[in-house]
């Protein structure tokens, strides 16, 4: 299947998957480390994600224009050996047990500067001149594969070792993603003499808020489902990495056949379908007794984020101006970060708020039936614009 993709289209795909695995192995535990091991207040651990995804936002946006301006190659590599550095710090400050305020103070910029390494990646493969929506899902079938290897190789690192050794593992896997990124040929887009308009109008603002709020549902399934697996279910971290890997490799084996649907019955009805399914599964966890309802939750919310990303990401790329792919991408990304993060500081805020954690999931699920609805108002009033210009 690979021999059909060009050589960038392989090199992206094998770098995603690498820093995926390293990225992945510490997103689910530092939340654990931080709330279980250093007894950090879920609003702190809350507050520290919110500022992730405000760095998020800075980070996406800034890497998409300096990608029309120097490159995404070059801007690639740069937020790779940047993400290098910063794992490494954070490796050192929780091997020495350094006081947890540092540690929440430099995650958000380890975010910052790994960003550098997302837009381009993504601005790149929009910039093959082949199809879109094959070239993303591509991509997101290796980050998913690599998230699917990533959780369960932390959860058996902290449960041997300790964990300041998924930071030195990350920046093992950042290294290796910082060769291939050297390997890629450079994007020519942003050559072009004439920059078009960067701002975009109200139809794709919205659009980007609605999918904003998309990503506030199915982020619900990192930072908040761990805390909320180990704190109120109590199950063990080898078995939440197990349920991250079940995620991921459900990702890898629904992506084809949710490009079909994509394909047959368009963007919207993806997106709708997606926002379904992440009301019910906020259901699901809100009622989960045990490891098997875990299961059962986080595989419909998969099935609601695997809805929801590509589709979102080519109806952005299908609007994009051609000589401004970067700063497309870089506010797709700012979003979809931004989103993920805003989802980890409300699942996790609410849960340290309310008496009975799970009510949270119940708020959760009602941000998803609305964002479906507001998604179809917006198909509906897009399509009447569009057909009487």
């Amino acid at each position: 299947m690979m021999s059909n993709f060009s050589r960038n289209i392989k090199l992206l795909t094998a770098g995603r998957v690498i820093s995926s695995i390293g990225f992945s192995s510490t997103i689910p535990f530092l939340a654990v480390y931080l709330s279980v091991e250093r007894n950090v207040s879920l609003i702190v651990v809350g507050a520290m994600y919110l500022v992730q995804g405000i760095a998020g936002i800075l980070s996406m946006t800034l890497s998409g224009f300096v990608s029309d301006k120097i490159g995404p190659r070059r801007t690639m590599l740069i937020g790779y050996l940047f993400s290098l550095l910063s794992s490494l710090i954070l490796a050192f400050l929780v091997y020495f047990n350094i006081n947890p305020l540092i540690i929440i103070i430099t995650y958000p910029v380890f975010s910052f500067l790994r960003g550098f390494s997302i837009t381009p990646t993504a601005t790149l493969a929009a910039d093959e001149k082949t199809d879109v929506i094959t070239n993303f899902s591509l991509l997101v079938m290796a980050g998913n594969l690599g998230f699917a290897i990533g959780p369960a190789i932390g959860g058996f690192v902290v449960s041997l070792a300790d964990y300041a050794a998924l930071f030195f593992l990350n920046s093992v896997f950042t290294l290796a993603s910082a060769v291939l990124a050297v390997l890629t040929m450079e994007g020519t887009y942003h050559l072009a003499r004439e920059k078009e308009k960067a701002k975009p109008d109200i139809a794709i603002a919205t659009f980007l808020l609605l999918t904003f709020l998309g990503f506030i549902v199915i982020g619900q399934d990192i930072e908040p489902f761990a805390i909320y697996s180990s704190k109120v279910i109590h199950v063990s971290n080898l078995i939440i990495g197990y349920l991250f890997s079940f995620s991921g490799a459900m990702i890898v084996a629904m992506q084809i056949p949710a490009m079909t649907v994509l394909r047959r019955y368009g963007i919207y009805a993806c997106l709708i379908i997606g926002c379904t399914l992440g009301a019910l599964a906020s259901v699901v966890i809100a009622a989960a007794t045990n490891e098997l309802h875990l299961l059962i939750g986080m595989a419909i919310i998969t099935l609601a984020e695997i809805f929801l990303t590509v589709p979102s990401q080519v109806w952005i790329t299908l609007r994009s101006p051609g000589s401004r792919k970067g700063a497309y991408q870089g506010y797709y990304s700012s979003i979809r970060t931004s989103g993920r993060s805003a989802a980890a500081w409300l699942g996790s805020t609410m849960m340290g708020i309310f008496v009975y954690p799970h009510n949270s999931w119940y708020v959760v699920s009602m941000i998803s039936l609305l964002t479906g609805i507001a998604f179809l108002y917006h198909e509906r009033l897009f399509a009447k614009k569009a057909n009487s210009t």
